[in-house]
């Protein structure tokens, strides 16, 4: 699945409204009906924990006038949805990892490098898969 997949499906069904933010914006989605910031990430393997980027992480927590934010996360097994204002993160769970083909700079440069980042439980997010219409092997 891609984000513009993933995307399709949730307009479709449980955000209509939901709009693709433009390229720099530091969200993938907005809806106005909902007030909420979503971000869209799309793994091509299923883990008991997702990876977010502690940049990533700031730069939601930075849109002015505190939207809801979700942070959205298909895998090949499902789409699961974490209210980030509900998760608390210790700092000391921050850990620079090596990262092959990472995205930089919006996703103008591929290359390895480290990153700040940690991994949430797939248990701290709701399963959305059958609200939007998931179905295995997409």
């Amino acid at each position: 699945m891609n984000e513009a997949t993933l995307r399709g499906m949730i307009q479709s069904t449980i955000i209509p409204d939901a709009q693709q933010n433009g390229e720099f914006d530091p969200s993938d989605i907005y809806s106005a009906q909902h007030h909420l910031d979503g971000e869209l990430k799309c793994m091509t393997k299923h883990q008991g924990r997702v990876l977010i980027e502690r940049k990533k992480y700031d730069e939601l927590f930075a849109i002015p006038n505190e939207p809801k934010l979700r942070y959205i996360v298909s895998t090949p097994k499902g789409v699961w949805s974490f209210d980030l204002r509900k998760i608390v993160i210790p700092d000391d769970w921050w850990k620079q990892v090596h990262i092959k083909n990472a995205s930089t700079y919006f996703h103008r440069n591929i290359n390895d490098t480290y990153k700040l980042v940690t991994f949430l439980p797939l248990g701290w997010a709701k399963n959305i898969s059958n609200l939007i219409g998931w179905e295995e092997g997409m």
